[in-house]
Order: structure tokens, then C-alpha cells, then sequence
């Protein structure tokens, strides 16, 4: 087992250089052609098929391209976007909710002056005391 994860941090890097080049190329499209050079395809097909073969083969990838396997892709990709962006949203609207309403009960504290009234409080109020003051 390799030490580090170089082989798909290249890959990743290879995709990112051929889709800054083409960006409109499909995910498949990249794997196809990456695999056409990695394993030497093209010298295969021109030592060992013919003409008809070749013909064959290039209305089959013209068929798997049209039968919107990308479009279903791209598609599935945007609808997890948005269903993220609204978790987010969510939660953002959660924490704002949260902070106005601490805000709001540190607003609501009443600064105690009378050290008698200090002793008679709980921890958790003299902590909201303590909270509560700002400095101007």
C-alpha cells in the first residue's frame, strides 16, 4: 500500500487542468479519454481493427453520448446543491435565532447595585450579571 494518496491528488489535478481547457466536457468524456491514453487504445485499434469495426464503434459512442447519461448527471448535481443550500440556509436561520434570543435575554438584565441583593442571587444570575455588563 502507497504511503500517500499522490495517485488520485494527480488525477484530481489532471481534471481540474483539462476542465479549465474544456470546461463544457463531460465527466465521462474525461474518464474516456484519460483511459484512451493510459492504456494505449488508439495503437490497438490501429493494428488490430478494420474499417467496419471502427465505424461500429464510433456510432456506439456517439449513441452512449446522446442517451443523456450527463444531463441526468449535471441535473442530479444541481438538485444536491440546492437541497444544501437551503440546509444551510436553515441553519443559519437557527443560529441567528439563537443568538437574538440570547442577545435578548442579555438585554433584559438588570444591573444589580446592592451587594445584599448579590448574595441572595444564584450562580446563574450573577453569571448573567457578569454577562451583562458592556463597556461603552
Amino acid at each position: 500500500m502507497e504511503t500517500t494518496n499522490d495517485a488520485n491528488e494527480g488525477a484530481l489535478g489532471t481534471l481540474r487542468i483539462t476542465l479549465r481547457r474544456a470546461p463544457r466536457m463531460s465527466l465521462s468524456q474525461f474518464n474516456a479519454r484519460l483511459q484512451y491514453k493510459k492504456n494505449q487504445t488508439g495503437t490497438y485499434i490501429k493494428t488490430f481493427l478494420g474499417r467496419r469495426q471502427r465505424k461500429y464503434l464510433r456510432g456506439k459512442a456517439r449513441e452512449l453520448d446522446s442517451n443523456g447519461g450527463e444531463r441526468k448527471r449535471r441535473r442530479a448535481q444541481v438538485e444536491y446543491d440546492r437541497k444544501l443550500i437551503e440546509k444551510n440556509h436553515e441553519i443559519d436561520k437557527r443560529r441567528k435565532e439563537r443568538r437574538d434570543a440570547a442577545t435578548a435575554k442579555l438585554d433584559a438584565v438588570v444591573p444589580c447595585l446592592v451587594d445584599a441583593d448579590l448574595a441572595k442571587m444564584r450562580v446563574a444570575d450573577i453569571v448573567l450579571q457578569q454577562s451583562g455588563r458592556r463597556t461603552n
